[in-house]
């Protein structure tokens, strides 16, 4: 069997209790057997399943089990509180799964174009089984977030770990805060009561190494990091809060002195007990004690106007903001260890906003979490309610469509986007003729068109893969509009340099398919693809951009380059031109 790998090759950087970067230059930092190997490229067969072939070189995690070799690897070194990022590769049909202290697992699977995933699927957290072997619990992911086999796919983990008191009694479970699989976060904020099944122990600790299943089935690694992190206290005590009440301006540019006010000891920064809808302000005063000297980040989160001093200096400016909004902050401060003196003034200015105050700290070592000790009535979450529209018949929108190109939000104000009972639906420019995006699982959050004053974008509902971000119109091209078929979808239409083209989009929840017929395309050379990275891959098939997607076609493809960029080009077979994406 060849062997392959692909490569994106990382200096090892092991900052101790803070961060590891795993260059795969050997199997050194791991605990593995002799089904795991070092590569330098690496490429699944979309025919074969449990199938991968491997480069010699390195930069890559390569797993290759057979009925000899099925060994897990666990990593050397034991950790808690992590976030855990990675590329992955998964074989055609194969199966694997990332264990966080080697007890909790997030599945990996080939689960493409699987409409309903349950826990078992990929991103899944999976079941916890019970001594007689029966299983319950388990975490469905909240979409299928899945690519191809053989495409490489990224996922990040979140997870903080279980808490015991000094005499080892467990006090707080584990939890996964986060998982975002392929850039569409799939799970968030969940508790887990146990290790889940296929453990290296049922006795759950305060840390543990990670483990990856290598006895199910082929997949590779690539760009492997492990970030953890510590939990200190920070105690606020002696608080003094103040109620003002009356006429509140705005920008807190009031006068305090003779003002209605209401003095009080409290325990924490806490503003649940006021109803009122504004005409008021508190100024919460006491002291901060600092676990360690250190650079930390302070931000506040608040349905009207709030500012931060510590020693007397501002250090989270005064502001107004929404209580939905994410907390804001002036960037880090340095401070000793020990206590420092703090005033927290908050202003309700505004009655239609939500009553909300809280106050959070974090640093590089440290998650950004809430020391008000109440969380003081923060609701997470828009105002007003979101707009969704769904896909169970074929649908057909239009709307303007918001792109990132390089950093930049591009705008495009003549798109047709076409929602697929499939799964995977796409966006159309009919200013410009050309396939935008496409994307798989929900259609779209039509909220900004509606919501406020509404500014007539949509948003797609899913994992998007974008193709194109040409805005120039094609010499020649003029729209003429799209026809609805019986079976309810658009077929484009539109002449290029006075001659009529046909433009047809067909998914499967799997690929697109797409077909482009007309007198002008007959005999000459077609651009499908205009990549960084275009790389054929045989029979027919041509990986773009490292594997993150696939171009097919029955017509014969040529690779050409031109200014630095790769072009993909087909020859049409008569009047028509048919490729397909494979995602």
């Amino acid at each position: 069997m060849k062997e392959l790998l692909l490569g994106s090759i990382l200096s090892l950087l092991i900052i101790p209790s803070v961060q590891a970067q795993y260059s795969l230059q050997d199997l050194k930092p791991f605990e593995v057997g002799k089904n795991w190997q070092i590569a330098g490229d690496v490429r699944a067969d979309m025919e074969k399943d449990q199938t991968l072939y491997i480069e010699k070189g390195t930069g890559i995690l390569a797993n290759l089990p057979n009925e000899k070799r099925r060994s897990n690897l666990l990593t050397r070194d034991s950790f808690g509180d992590v976030d855990v990022s990675m590329d992955f590769m998964m074989a055609r049909h194969s199966n694997s799964g990332i264990y966080l202290m080697g007890r909790y697992e997030v599945q990996l699977l080939d689960s493409w174009g699987v409409r309903n995933p349950r826990y078992g699927d990929l991103g899944g957290i999976y079941q916890r089984r019970r001594p007689d072997g029966s299983q319950f619990e388990g975490h469905a992911p909240r979409i299928n977030a899945a690519k191809a086999p053989g495409t490489w796919q990224h996922i990040y983990i979140s997870f903080r770990a279980p808490r015991f008191d000094a005499q080892g009694k467990k006090t707080e479970n584990a939890k996964i805060l986060k998982v975002i699989l392929n850039g569409y976060t799939i799970h968030e904020n969940v508790e887990l009561t146990g290790p889940t099944g296929g453990p290296i122990s049922e006795t759950e600790a305060a840390e543990g190494p990670i483990m990856i299943q290598g006895d199910h089935g082929p997949v590779a690694f690539r760009k492997f990091e492990i970030k953890e992190f510590k939990d200190p206290e920070f105690h606020l005590k002696n608080i003094k809060r103040t109620l003002y009440r009356g006429e509140i301006r705005p920008l807190l540019n009031f006068n305090w002195e003779g003002m209605e006010s209401e003095i009080m000891k409290v325990n924490t920064i806490d503003i649940s007990d006021i109803n009122e809808e504004l005409g008021w302000a508190t100024v919460h005063e006491g002291e901060l004690t600092i676990p360690e000297t250190g650079n930390y980040t302070f931000s506040l989160q608040a349905g009207g106007e709030s500012q931060l001093l510590l020693d007397g200096k501002e250090v989270v400016e005064k502001s107004w903001a929404r209580t939905q909004w994410s907390p804001r902050n002036n960037g880090p401060v340095m401070l000793e260890k020990g206590d420092h003196s703090f005033k927290l003034i908050y202003s309700k200015v505004d009655g239609w906003l939500t009553n909300g105050l809280d106050l959070f700290v974090e640093s590089d070592d440290i998650r950004r979490k809430s020391i008000s000790g109440a969380k003081a009535g923060i609701v997470g979450g828009s105002e007003e309610g979101p707009v969704y529209i769904s896909a169970e018949i074929p649908r057909v929108l239009r709307s303007f469509t918001a792109i990132d190109d390089n950093g930049t939000e591009k705008v495009l104000t003549h798109v047709v986007n076409v929602g697929s009972p499939t799964g995977m639906h796409y966006t159309y420019d009919t200013s410009t003729g050309r396939l935008i995006k496409i994307w798989r699982g929900g259609f779209l959050d039509a909220s900004p068109m509606w919501n406020g004053r509404g500014n007539a974008q949509s948003k797609s509902l899913g994992v998007e893969l974008v193709l194109n971000k040409n805005t120039s119109v094609p010499e020649g091209y003029k729209s003429m509009g799209y026809d609805i078929n019986s079976d309810g979808y658009p077929t484009f239409r539109y002449t290029l340099k006075g001659s009529e083209i046909t433009d047809q989009i067909s998914t499967n929840g799997k690929s697109v398919t797409r077909t482009i017929s007309g007198a002008s395309i007959s005999g000459s050379r077609v651009v499908i693809c205009t990549a960084p990275e275009i790389e054929e891959q045989g029979d027919g098939l041509f990986s773009i951009n490292d594997k993150e997607y696939f171009i097919s076609s029955y017509s014969a493809l040529d690779l050409s380059e031109e200014n630095g960029k790769k072009i993909l080009s087909a020859s049409a077979s008569g009047n028509t031109l048919v490729y397909t994406i494979i995602w």
